[in-house]
């Protein structure tokens, strides 16, 4: 990875030229790197958890403003929202134990979804 101090002739540069390189910033320090794009390996066990995630945003959907709100409370003082604490409870709750069999704890950013 290069840092660079003035990419493409310019102060800014963000975005891939073709599918060689690609230009971004990081903590104000500009950087080229490869154009790279991952797999979509798509295991059933990652079907699964983005079917179980996909049921839980129609979930909170589905909530009254009242049942949200309790959300939001019970969040509050926590470095989450309403929708991160009900998130977390739903998959903790709805993925199936041998998914997390493996692996343990796991976490997402600041939240951690436990293993039954």
């Amino acid at each position: 990875m290069a840092k660079v101090n003035a990419p493409l002739f310019s102060f800014k540069a963000f975005g891939s030229v073709g599918k060689g390189i690609t230009y971004t910033a990081s903590k104000g320090i500009n950087i080229v790197k490869r154009f790279f794009k991952s797999k979509d390996n798509l295991t059933s066990r990652r079907l699964q958890i983005r079917e179980t995630y996909q049921e839980g945003i129609l979930a909170w959907k589905d909530l009254t403003p009242e049942q949200k709100q309790g959300y939001e409370e019970q969040a509050s003082g926590k470095t989450l929202t309403g929708y991160n604490l009900f998130m977390q409870e739903f998959l903790n709750e709805n993925i199936p134990a041998y998914i997390y069999g493996l692996y343990g704890n796991t976490s997402y950013g600041k939240c951690v979804y436990k293993s039954p």
